[in-house]
């Protein structure tokens, strides 16, 4: 099993609501396992943000779910993972074949206020 530490997670935006924020989409999984045709692991885990993107103080009680975006191409993302439990700061992908990919993730307040997306991480599966 291979882990790996997301960065830091972007706090959400004031004026950002709904909408799919950078995928390509295809497969869409809420908090099950998406099958990427292999054999490896690896965990993410992040902070919960504490602000929003304009500075404003955010709870974790007002946070909703989680987006994570994975993809085999930077920026072009054929997964989205929904997470809605705002108390879990972490998920593992499973089941990954050799190969590269790419994680970006983002938040939802309980208003359906959407962050943008994190800053990508590139993932070496070998």
């Amino acid at each position: 099993m291979i882990t790996a530490l997301a960065a830091t997670m972007l706090a959400l935006g004031g004026c950002i609501s709904g909408g799919g924020g950078g995928s390509s989409g295809s497969r869409s999984s809420d908090n099950n396992t998406v099958d990427f045709g292999g054999n490896e692991s690896v965990t993410l885990s992040w902070s919960a943000p504490s602000a929003r993107e304009n500075g404003d103080p955010i709870s974790l009680s007002e946070i909703e779910a989680y987006e994570l975006y994975v993809g085999q191409q930077s920026g072009n993302y054929s997964d989205v993972i929904r997470i809605g439990d705002n108390g879990n700061n972490s998920y593992t992908l499973r089941n990954l074949a050799v190969g590269t990919y790419y994680v970006a993730m983002r938040t939802a307040d309980i208003n359906g206020l959407w962050s943008r997306l994190s800053t990508e991480i590139e993932l070496n599966i070998q």
